[in-house]
């Protein structure tokens, strides 16, 4: 990607380093929001969506509104969906992480890094993190943890909770790895 296609990142996205990301097609409330603030310096976007619409407890899930939500940040046309089944009413960590492998895979070799920052999760200082990801190129690293502002966690009774700390202001979580080496895989 050059500068002229992506002014936002220019001079900051590391030199020689393709970085990709996937979003799960599942949850648009916070996506704008969260896509926004990392979208520029993609050079590849893969979209992982259910093609029956049904989350990983069979639940059914607003993917075609997700959709709506990511064309409209995809100025660039970069975006391209990775159709799918990935339903386990036992375990549905398990359908998790195999919606994500999925993501991953079909990035393929086509990228170093990928980012893996879920729809709720917002990225602070996207430059720096950028920074770091050219650190860990010339230290061969496998992942880059990053703290991230989690906006709402799942309660055991269906519903969620907004994440702030005991003043009120937002809180920052280590979540995992917010960022891997293209073709990872995912346990």
């Amino acid at each position: 990607m050059t500068e002229a296609e992506n002014p936002a990142a220019a001079g900051s996205e590391p030199p020689g380093v393709r970085i990709g990301a996937y979003v799960l097609a599942g949850d648009p409330v916070w996506l704008a929001s969260s896509l926004s603030r990392y979208y520029g310096f993609l050079d590849d976007l893969v979209v992982v969506a259910p093609e029956d619409r049904l989350g990983w407890t069979g639940r059914p899930i607003p993917v075609d509104e997700c959709l709506e939500v990511i064309s409209r940040v995809d100025q660039r046309g970069i975006a391209r969906i990775v159709w799918g089944s990935w339903r386990d009413l036992i375990d549905p960590l398990r359908a998790d992480t195999a919606q994500r492998q999925a993501g991953i895979d079909a990035l393929g070799d086509g990228v170093d890094w990928v980012l893996q920052v879920d729809n709720d999760e917002l990225l602070p200082e996207p430059e720096q993190l950028l920074a770091l990801l050219g650190e860990a190129e010339r230290r061969s690293l496998r992942a880059v943890e990053w703290p991230m502002r989690v906006l709402f966690r799942g309660r055991s009774d269906g519903s969620f909770l907004q994440v702030v700390g005991s003043d009120g202001a937002p809180r920052y979580d280590y979540p995992g790895p917010v960022a891997v080496r293209a073709g990872t895989r995912v346990l």
